[in-house]
């Protein structure tokens, strides 16, 4: 018999509107790898809110990482609750690290960009 436990997988999702990859639970994610990382010269810590030096227009929560078979690392930000007469639905944003000052962020199931980020002016490209 096929196991019918969901994994995260089974909740990734592609916000319409070109706004990028996520996650849609119906419960907080909690078991995402929780040790330090380090992104554009600021140090991760899971539970605690960020902008990733400007890249979010406000400070959201980073909630850990998922490390990738091709060994990049997915990390994971929690953006949001909806509580509906019905269900609450928690929100995630998702965003590849590639480099200390590399991101890459997935558009469509297609498709994606690179991020990166210049140190001389602080802001990214």
């Amino acid at each position: 018999m096929k196991n019918l436990k969901k994994t995260l997988e089974d909740y990734k999702v592609m916000f319409g509107s070109g706004v990028g990859e996520g996650y849609i639970t119906t419960s907080p994610i909690t078991d995402l790898n929780k040790k330090l990382v380090s992104l554009a010269g600021e140090t991760l810590i899971a539970g605690q809110k960020t902008t990733l030096q400007g890249f979010f227009a406000r400070p959201i929560e980073y909630v850990g990482y998922i490390k990738m078979k091709n060994k990049m690392v997915e990390l994971v930000f929690h953006f949001g609750v909806e509580n509906t007469l019905f269900e609450t639905k928690y929100y995630y944003e998702s965003l590849h690290k590639v480099t200390e000052t590399r991101t890459f962020k997935m558009f469509s199931f297609m498709g994606g960009r690179d991020f990166n980020f210049k140190n001389k002016n602080n802001k990214w490209k």
